[in-house]
């Protein structure tokens, strides 16, 4: 019986076993490092737009209804309030996170409906998660600059990467894998 099982000291069916995770992760670090070289070659114009009308202005709109008296306004890439100023520098305005986020979506083997559509939510999910942060960081400025770093850097890349990637665990949780994907829904079980 053992014999069956085994085919030159190996289980059958191991390297096809991990055939679709190997899979995944080479889709995921294509399509991952396609993205950030499309990011890096951005242009000056549109990354003024990321920076300023995309994240600057609506930081400085919801700052102005939480703290009305502090009289914040976006200028360029700054968020500037009485007594402190925020960068939103390019790599902060939650590109690369979404990247992370778009590289796993695309490469999971689920219906291109469903890829679209965690893509979609997935923009928005981060996109909010970015404005918190950037709100968040202005606050940190105004009343513990000392802990503008450590928040900065580590709190709050740690926090993105971590949401997102719970985002993407709970979208992939929902969907049903495409059976031309190539993924386990596509292998018919064998009751020979």
């Amino acid at each position: 019986m053992m014999k069956a099982c085994r085919k030159n000291g190996r289980r059958e069916g191991t390297r096809r076993n991990w055939f679709p995770f190997l899979r995944f992760i080479v889709l995921f670090a294509v399509i991952f490092l396609l993205l950030q070289r499309a990011y890096i070659n951005m242009g000056e114009r549109t990354q003024n737009l990321a920076t300023h009308r995309l994240n600057a202005v609506p930081a400085a709109a919801v700052l102005n209804v939480l703290i009305p008296g502090k009289g914040v306004v976006a200028s360029d890439a700054k968020v500037i309030g009485r007594g402190c100023e925020v960068t939103i520098r390019k790599g902060c305005e939650g590109f690369e996170v979404f990247f992370i986020l778009a590289a796993g979506m695309i490469a999971y083997p689920m219906r291109w409906s469903r890829k679209i559509m965690g893509l979609l939510v997935g923009a928005v999910f981060v996109y909010v998660l970015n404005i918190i942060r950037i709100i968040s960081l202005f606050c940190v400025v105004w009343l513990w600059p000392g802990f503008f770093d450590a928040a900065h850097i580590m709190v709050w890349q740690t926090i993105l990467i971590l949401l997102s990637l719970l985002f993407f665990s709970w979208w992939i949780g929902k969907s049903p894998l495409h059976g031309s994907a190539g993924g386990p829904a596509s292998r018919t079980p064998n009751t020979k």
